[in-house]
Parts: C-alpha cells; sequence; structure tokens
C-alpha cells in the first residue's frame, strides 16, 4: 500500500467532551474559529478552482475555434499540392525528394537513444540532466513549483487601456510555468475595429534565489492559440544589452518580412508567423533574463459592438540548462519509395537544423548509415557510399549525434534520388 500524503488538513481538531461535564466557552470558542477558518478556506479553494475552471474552458473553446480554422487551411493547402503534383512532369534524371520529420523517426531502447520531442517535432542528443531554471518538482507530492522570486512582466508600457483599446484581461502569469499542459496564460484584449494587430512582450527575471548557475542552453515555448500567434523575436540580457538568442533567425519556419517605419522607409525582420510549440537549443548562455515578444494578427469579430477580440498567451515557457551524453545519440528513420517499377538510386539524406547557424563549429556532427529490407523486412546494411542503387525501394537511414555538449536540433531529413 502507498503512503499517502495530505498537503492541507483541517485546523479543527478532535476533542473529547465527557458526559455531563463542564464545558469551557474558551475551547467551544476556539473549536468555532477553526470550524470558521476551514470553512472560509474551502470557500476560497472552491472560488479559486471555479475561476480556473472557467480560465481553462474559455482557452479550450478559443484554441477549438483556432484547430478548426487550421484545419480549413491545411485542406486548401492540400489541394494545392495534389493539382501541383497532378502537373509535375519531372524526367528520371531530376532529382527527387522523400521527406520525413522528427516525429517520424523511431529510436531503441537501449541507451543510445536520442531524444525525439514530438510536441516541439525535433531531436536532439540525449540528454544526462536537465535543470529548469523558471520551475522546481517536489517528489514528495509530485507536483511542480514556481519559486516566489520568479518574475514575469508583461508589457510594453505604453499597451494600456485608452484610445482604441477598450479593455485588458489576463488570466494566471505563473501558468505560462507550471509546466501542466491544463492551464495556460492568456491575455484578452477587445480593440476598436481599425487596429491590425496586438503586440505584447514578457520579460522574465529567473529567480536567483534558487538557481545555482545562470547558465542556460534550451528554451521551450508552447504558444496559445498554438498556431495562430507570431514569435517576433527571443532576446537574453547579457551585459546589460538584450540580444536576440542565437538561431533564431535559422529555426526553422522563421522567415524575413519586410514592413515599413512611420515615416514610409522599408525595414525588415525576421518572425516566426503562426508558430506552434517550439524548441531553442544554441551553446551555453548566462543570463537572468529572458524577453519574447508575440504578435497576433488573428481576431474574432464581434458585430453587434463593432469590435475586434484578441486572443495571445503561452501555455509553457521553460529555460533549461542541459548536459547532454559525451557517447553518441542514435534515431532511425525509413523512407519507402513509390516509384516501384523503377530502380532507386540514393545520392544522399539531407540534413535540416534549427539551429543551422552551429553548424561549423567542430561538436556539431550528425553521420548516417543505410540499411536495405529484404523479402522478410530483416535490415541489413549497405556498404557502399553515396550515390547508390538501392536493392529494393525501402530504405532505413540511422542518424547518429556525436557526443558533445552541443547538440544539433533536427527538424526533418530528406533523402535525395534518381530513378536509375
Amino acid at each position: 500500500m502507498s503512503d499517502l500524503f495530505i498537503k492541507n488538513i483541517p485546523s479543527i481538531k478532535q476533542r473529547e467532551f465527557k458526559y455531563r461535564a463542564k464545558m469551557s466557552s474558551h475551547e467551544l470558542n476556539e473549536m468555532q474559529n477553526e470550524a470558521f477558518e476551514d470553512i472560509l478556506d474551502l470557500f476560497n479553494k472552491a472560488n479559486q478552482l471555479q475561476k480556473s475552471i472557467y480560465e481553462m474552458n474559455l482557452a479550450n473553446n478559443i484554441e477549438s475555434t483556432c484547430y478548426t480554422k487550421r484545419l480549413e487551411e491545411a485542406i486548401n493547402e492540400l489541394n494545392k499540392i495534389k493539382e501541383e503534383f497532378n502537373n509535375l512532369t519531372s524526367t528520371e534524371d531530376e532529382y527527387r525528394y522523400i521527406t520525413r520529420y522528427a516525429y517520424d523517426a523511431d529510436i531503441e531502447d537501449d541507451g543510445y537513444a536520442a531524444m525525439v520531442d514530438k510536441t516541439t517535432n525535433d531531436i536532439t542528443a540525449h540528454i544526462v540532466n536537465s535543470t529548469s531554471k523558471t520551475r522546481l518538482y517536489d517528489e514528495t507530492y509530485d507536483e511542480t513549483l514556481i519559486p516566489p522570486s520568479l518574475q514575469a512582466y508583461i508589457g510594453p508600457d505604453s499597451f494600456q487601456v485608452g484610445g482604441n483599446i477598450y479593455s485588458i484581461e489576463d488570466s494566471n502569469i505563473n501558468n505560462a510555468f507550471d509546466g501542466s499542459d491544463n492551464s495556460v496564460w492568456f491575455r484578452k484584449v477587445i480593440t476598436s475595429p481599425d487596429v491590425e494587430c496586438i503586440e505584447n512582450e514578457i520579460v522574465i527575471g529567473l529567480p536567483e534565489d534558487i538557481i545555482t548557475s545562470r547558465l542556460m542552453n534550451e528554451i521551450i515555448l508552447k504558444t496559445f492559440p498554438v498556431g495562430y500567434i507570431d514569435i517576433m523575436d527571443i532576446k537574453y540580457k547579457s551585459n546589460g544589452a538584450w540580444q536576440t538568442i542565437p538561431g533564431f533567425k535559422e529555426h526553422y519556419g522563421c522567415k524575413e518580412y519586410q514592413s515599413t517605419d512611420i515615416f514610409g522607409n522599408p525595414t525588415h525582420y525576421y518572425a516566426i508567423q503562426n508558430a506552434s510549440n517550439l524548441k531553442f537549443n544554441f551553446q551555453d548562455l548566462q543570463t537572468n533574463q529572458i524577453k519574447i515578444k508575440l504578435k497576433q494578427r488573428n481576431y474574432e469579430y464581434d458585430a453587434e459592438n463593432n469590435r475586434r477580440i484578441w486572443y495571445l498567451g503561452l501555455r509553457d515557457v521553460d529555460i533549461i540548462y542541459n548536459t547532454y551524453t559525451k557517447d553518441h545519440s542514435e534515431f532511425e528513420m525509413v523512407f519507402d519509395f513509390p516509384e516501384t517499377k523503377k530502380n532507386i538510386k540514393i545520392y544522399d539524406t539531407e540534413v535540416y537544423f534549427n539551429n543551422s547557424n552551429l553548424m561549423d563549429d567542430p561538436q556539431f556532427g550528425v553521420s548516417k548509415e543505410y540499411f536495405y529490407f529484404d523479402s522478410n523486412g530483416n535490415t541489413h546494411k549497405i556498404a557502399s557510399t553515396c550515390p547508390f542503387i538501392l536493392k529494393g525501394h525501402k530504405v532505413m537511414v540511422r542518424l547518429t549525434i556525436e557526443g558533445n555538449q552541443l547538440t544539433p536540433n533536427i527538424h526533418m531529413c530528406k533523402v535525395k534520388y534518381k530513378l536509375a
């Protein structure tokens, strides 16, 4: 039988009153006060629970609406791709590609498995130890604790109610740091119909009284509504100045955009539009502050009151320092070729990184091995180097990440081939 841990126990104490014994008014008053405190505590918890349920229901309704819109967009894009594919007239001597994403990867539970994260759709080296800079884990009660010294400020200061901003409403900012997918920090903004977008930022001050060092090498963001918010920048403070984290511009989905300033001059900026859940890996950095800039271009129109309603937020933010294995890490991807009546000549497997800015670092390395399948489904290593003619029409590629403190962040792989 497992041990039972009770965090909150009633303040009222059990008392024994003997038959026809003299009653103490002091004891009765004390018992009444204890019962009153317990009732107040229950009401406070019930009110907090009611508020949490309201916020969760609202968040779920917002994301359900966004998922429906994203599904419609995805179906439209799929139809376009089908049309383009049907119109494609590639000749046999042209290069062809088959893509597999990180969530398609397979790993073996043998101690050398790479870290495949299907939430953020990426692959990194095997993690030996991971330390969060934003929260603590209590093993006794199996819960995540947010240090009181963690600071989170929502800005900028100029973004206030007034003019074309009618109202601003925030859920609990700690919801962005509790590590739970069942809670979310979000901001609801109501504006006039002429507002084109909402831009906010969240500045995070790390709890230096609990962290042993300021080192970090990974940031994880879970956006809200997922796929319906733009990440404009992620910065860290170093020597009193804000700098964009390494690899932000190289991350998958980050593109360069053009805009104009108030004088009509063209300007350029980088952003990850319609961002899903994201993970950023970089070399070890020291900081005690992180700034995340968010932008919302999607709104809900309230026709009855002629106003726009905006939602933006974060389901989770984690700032981490990882220690990676000094040994190698492995993962595998299987590619099926549709051209079953032709021979397949493989030229390469191209690896796409979310942190390609580190590719020139000597610690940054990924090697590849190829295996063909026999008629029984067993794999056999291919001794030939690329290019080679594949035996059959199915290949397994084993990718090995070298054991170093600097990890690649792999988004997808593409096999490059021709019909032979």
